[in-house]
């Protein structure tokens, strides 16, 4: 959603809201059986090593920024951009953890597991631009400063 108070001035407002019931899992499989051969020949890419009845994995992200631009002049305008976002991740699933030999044809399975309660990151991106021309030559400057914190 954009405001434009006058010529001069606009504010942008920026929002994002997603909810993952199924996020995904994390199938990692080794070398052996998928790059190189074993004696019990190679793993299909496709093979899930966790198990539907264990795997859990959702994911909600929400988002909020703006976008400020104002010109003071023909010559000098400045624009501020923040962004706010939170992640909530929880996720467990049984992964590939040992199995390394060209006769070894077992895959050892680990839990893992994951809870992101509350991952909070902010930025905020202010910059001052300064458009001008001395003889034949366009000169941009600009000069900005960013903070970020997660």
């Amino acid at each position: 959603m954009t405001w434009l108070p006058n010529a001069d001035t606009s504010l942008t407002v920026l929002t994002r809201y997603q909810y993952d019931t199924e996020a995904g899992f994390r199938n990692f499989l080794p070398a052996y059986g998928t790059v190189f051969a074993t004696n019990a020949g190679y793993i299909p890419y496709s093979l899930n090593v966790s198990n539907p009845n264990y795997h859990h994995s959702t994911r909600e992200q929400i988002a909020f920024g703006y976008i400020f631009e104002h010109s003071f002049n023909r010559a000098i305008s400045v624009q501020q951009n923040l962004r706010y976002s939170q992640l909530h991740d929880n996720y467990k699933s049984l992964v590939y953890s040992t199995g390394g030999s060209a006769t070894d044809t077992t895959l050892t399975r680990n839990q893992q597991r994951e809870k992101i309660d509350d991952d909070d990151e902010l930025g905020i991106d202010t910059q001052l631009k300064a458009s001008f021309v001395t003889s034949s030559v366009n000169h941009t400057i600009l000069v900005g400063l960013y903070l970020a914190e997660a």
